[in-house]
């Protein structure tokens, strides 16, 4: 059984008031109910409207600092009341190969009490690895550091939740790191590299599981996610010729395998 997944904007989180008030508008670069942005750059992102126009990972410069009405703060994915924190900087790496390394750098955070690190291997269910105390100074900012001792084999993405005093809750976009594991055999990926259709072959326990597929650029980016039914068939197809050339990085994950390949599209 063949099936074509057209990868156009898809989320698994939207914008939450359902009244519109913040709608988007011409130029913002963000539809009203999605933070990925179409492929026909319908919304090409502007000066000061917190998204740059190729991602949805905003940058801690505040180059893109939100405005007004424009549907988005300038510290993370969600349009909320005022956040009780301003990030600078998030960044994960690698320590030896072995662990990882989550460090933050805030320029004031009133009425912080914490921040949990949370991992995820799917970029969509997220656990507790652990808390760091956030600093009693509350507004000359701190650097913050967490190491991760045991990280997963395959692909890891860390974010943080920051929780107030009052318990409000505020998340971080994600980072990624990879961490080198064997590719099941059982999965091919064909034909790589691949001029826009890439053909995903599963193995028999694997079609009668439900899957998450996440389409990651060279940055770590997650450009999209798509979620297969069990029993979808053998063999399906994704269409890439949406994306710019260059090399991304497709995740099939199940409940008995987490595959990572390395595409070219040319």
């Amino acid at each position: 059984m063949m099936l074509l997944f057209a990868l156009y904007a898809f989320t698994t989180t939207a914008q939450t008031q359902s009244s519109a008030v913040f709608t988007g508008g011409n130029g913002d670069g963000w539809a009203s109910n999605s933070f990925i942005q179409s492929f026909n750059n319908i919304y090409t992102g502007g000066n000061k409207d917190g998204y740059a126009n190729g991602s949805f990972t905003q940058p801690f410069a505040n180059i893109y600092t939100g405005g007004n009405g424009d549907g988005w703060a300038s510290a993370g994915y969600l349009p909320q009341a005022a956040l009780p924190i301003t990030m600078l900087s998030l960044t994960a790496q690698k320590q030896n190969s072995t662990a990882a390394l989550i460090q933050w750098q805030t320029s004031n955070e009133p009425a912080t009490s914490y921040f949990n690190v949370e991992r995820s291997t799917d970029a969509i269910h997220y656990n507790y690895v652990g808390k760091v105390k956030a600093s009693d100074i509350a507004n000359n900012g701190m650097r913050y550091d967490f190491s991760d001792e045991h990280p997963l084999e395959g692909l890891n993405y860390y974010r943080l939740k920051q929780v107030g005093v009052n318990n409000q809750v505020t998340f971080s976009p994600s980072r990624l790191l990879h961490f080198d594991e064997a590719n099941d055999a059982s999965i091919k990926y064909y034909p790589n590299p691949t001029n826009g259709i890439l053909n995903i072959q599963l193995n028999n326990k694997m079609q009668q599981e439900a899957a998450v597929l996440n389409v990651i650029n060279a940055s770590g980016v997650v450009m999209n996610q798509v979620k297969i039914a069990a029993g979808t068939g053998r063999t399906f197809q994704l269409d890439l010729s949406h994306y710019a050339k260059g090399t991304y990085l497709i995740q099939v994950k199940t409940m008995s395998v987490n595959s990572v390949q390395r595409v070219v599209l040319q």
